[in-house]
């Protein structure tokens, strides 16, 4: 497998685990009438606004009149995983680096090569007040994020934050919830693909899709970087549909939030 790799996980030196400090303005309904965008959950982008906010949900109307109400996110969460055979905790990287280093799954403390489970927490929602709006006209400020200012009198088009930022404007998108190694997903994928008998080629002709399939599959991992890719939420209900595999990752696959897409 070439050079061993390992794992330093700076984060866990500093004295605040958190890096990085809340952006969103101090009172939530400024969010009313935001631009959201979708290119994750289906191969089509759809855009939307929303228009009512409280402090866990958005609710959005999308341009194709579809209601909806989406749980709102400052970040992105880390998925623990526990083996199946000995139910000894597993992280991110204990994952990440079994397929860098041996090229498939192994638990660090019996050695299964059985893929691991994941351990999502009980989350409970209590009611929260609602702000609504019924302006649909987008703005384009959401946060306390400075700088944009100069490059919107100027009217320049620039690659730095700031000027990005004066031009397109502050917009949430969705994103997984869950933050996890796709190289597990992509050896979930390759199991049961086995064990169902199908060639990627006719997985792809099921589907109706050219060239996607192969980099789900791949779980490789090298100093350069990797080549998989995730299935899209609407993709794996269809997977699931074609292979027949059980619902230990649906929710890592399908769970979204919205979050603010600028730096």
């Amino acid at each position: 497998m070439g050079k061993e790799v390992f794992y330093f996980n700076l984060a866990e030196l500093y004295e605040e685990s958190r890096l990085f400090t809340p952006r969103l303005s101090a009172n939530i309904e400024n969010l009313l009438s935001g631009k959201i965008e979708d290119n994750l959950t289906s191969r089509g982008k759809r855009e939307g606004i929303f228009t009512g906010v409280n402090k866990k949900f958005i609710k959005v109307l999308w341009d194709d009149g579809q209601e909806e109400s989406i749980e709102f996110a400052e970040e992105q969460k880390e998925i623990a995983f526990r083996c199946e055979n000995c139910s000894h905790k597993i992280i991110y990287w204990d994952i990440l680096l079994s397929y860098a280093n041996h090229g498939n799954f192994l638990c660090p403390n019996c050695k299964t090569t059985n893929l691991p489970i994941p351990e999502f927490q009980n989350e409970v929602h209590e009611e929260r007040e609602w702000f609504f709006s019924t302006n649909l006209s987008t703005k384009s400020k959401l946060t306390n994020a400075k700088g944009s200012e100069k490059y919107k009198k100027a009217k320049l088009l620039t690659s730095s934050p700031a000027g990005r930022l004066a031009i397109t404007g502050e917009k949430l998108v969705l994103k997984r919830k869950w933050i996890f190694p796709q190289p597990l997903i992509a050896d979930y994928l390759k199991r049961h693909l086995k064990k169902s008998n199908i060639t990627i080629e006719a997985l792809e002709k099921l589907l109706g899709y050219n060239y996607s399939a192969a980099h789900w599959l791949r779980k490789d991992f090298s100093h350069w970087g990797k080549g998989g890719s995730l299935p899209r939420p609407s993709d794996w209900n269809k997977l699931k549909e074609v292979l027949k595999f059980d619902s230990r990752y649906d929710r890592l696959l399908t769970d979204v939030v919205a979050m603010i897409s600028t730096l």
